[in-house]
């Protein structure tokens, strides 16, 4: 979670911190998250993306796994500008294959 912390307690303590200051910019924007599970075989780490509104990266993390979409795993993200009929999509995993039928890669 954070690879300058010695210990879990450091890491949420930085977690805390970064909410904070996401928090206080008070910026919401849609986020793209990517996951991937590096303990499958190469070829089989892609789990899904969630596109979510947030106040940013490490709000759009909490918020999917709070909702308990968020698979676990390793996170990639960054700001969206999303299409037409987002809300047919937002706030759910989604896989590859439903990605490619949407245009989306």
């Amino acid at each position: 979670m954070c690879n300058e912390c010695s210990n879990e307690n450091e890491a949420d303590e930085r977690w805390q911190e970064l909410l904070k200051e996401e928090a206080a910019r008070n910026e919401t924007a849609y986020y793209w998250l990517s996951f991937a599970d590096t303990e499958k075989p190469v070829g089989q780490r892609f789990t899904g993306v969630i596109v979510t509104e947030a106040l940013g990266f490490i709000h759009a993390v909490d918020k999917t796994h709070k909702m308990g979409i968020n698979p676990g795993g390793e996170v990639l993200g960054d700001a969206y500008i999303p299409p037409a009929g987002i809300n047919e999509f937002k706030d759910r995993l989604l896989q590859e294959a439903e990605l490619r039928e949407r245009d989306l890669v």
